[in-house]
């Protein structure tokens, strides 16, 4: 016989020490597990290894496989204690940052039709495994997140199994999801869900406003804004801060910050002309964005 499981985590076995069987086993996760048996017919004697293999996938064989169909709860019906997929909007966020164990955890919250809104925090050893978010009104999808109860209110934290993909929030832009996941289940239904709340948060005004960038000759004191600059040279300041030294080819007329480093741990050019280091901005990066800003190349 054959056996198919479906929609099982892998998990470390607590008693391979003890059997000495294999270091691993699958475990039960959610509702969408399901285990097919299909009866083989068993293998001509002089049957190589190549057709043995091609028997587990003969026409019966096939029959027993189906694609995974995964359901997904509306944040006003999330109950506690249960492992739930869900569906949402991005309304905050705060990108990873370093926690006092061996994880990165990140926080966002999220709201859908129902209106509720709901926190999230994630904890994975890997960066690459938290939400690819760049925006609130992005479109996130979470796959077994545990709602749980804290401070009196609901809140989502991953499991065994969890995955997540993000999705530009814009309405009629490219469903291109963003995921560090080589193999996802993504169908037509999934597109017409994050179409529809894409809709929805447009109608709600949940996407951010689209501004310009600003130039550094443009810029005005204590006023926020976004810039598209070249880096020239990046240096640690101390485990809470690193420097970025960019430029954008026009002269701020402000005041800069200057800020002394030492050459041994810059990266790029530690010194510039004088008539190019008057058109340079010094950014310091701060906390959770430190990490981030040592990625910069």
């Amino acid at each position: 016989d054959v056996v198919l499981l479906s929609g099982f985590t892998v998990g470390k076995s607590p008693t391979a020490n003890k059997d000495k069987l294999h270091p691993c086993n699958l475990q039960l996760s959610g509702d969408d597990a399901c285990i097919y048996v299909s009866k083989q017919k068993p293998p001509h004697p002089r049957s190589s290894l190549v057709s043995k293999r091609g028997s587990l996938i003969s026409a019966e064989g096939s029959k027993m496989v189906k694609a995974t169909k995964y359901t997904y709860v509306r944040l006003d019906e999330l109950k506690n204690e249960s492992v739930v997929n869900v569906y949402g909007v991005v309304v905050f966020f705060k990108q990873p940052f370093k926690s006092r164990g061996t994880d990165y955890c990140s926080c966002l919250k999220i709201t859908d039709q129902s209106e509720h809104k709901i926190g999230c925090t994630i904890f994975c050893e890997r960066l690459e495994d938290h939400p690819k978010i760049f925006q609130t009104g992005d479109i996130v999808r979470m796959h077994r997140v545990k709602v749980k109860l804290y401070n009196n209110s609901l809140t989502l934290v991953n499991t065994s199994g969890f995955s997540v993909m993000t999705f530009h929030g814009t309405v009629g832009g490219a469903v291109e999801p963003r995921t560090s996941s080589k193999t996802f289940h993504f169908d037509e239904d999934d597109r017409c869900t994050v179409e529809e709340l894409r809709s929805w948060a447009a109608s709600q005004t949940l996407l951010p406003s689209v501004s310009a960038a600003v130039p550094l000759s443009a810029v005005q004191p204590s006023a926020y804004f976004d810039l598209t600059c070249q880096l020239l040279a990046k240096a640690t300041v101390d485990t809470t801060c690193t420097l970025l030294r960019v430029w954008d080819g026009t002269r701020c007329p402000h005041p800069l910050l200057k800020v002394i480093v030492d050459p041994n741990v810059t990266e790029g050019a530690s010194s510039f002309s004088k008539q190019k280091e008057s058109l340079i901005a010094n950014v310091l990066v701060y906390d959770n964005h430190v990490e981030f800003a040592r990625q910069l190349k």
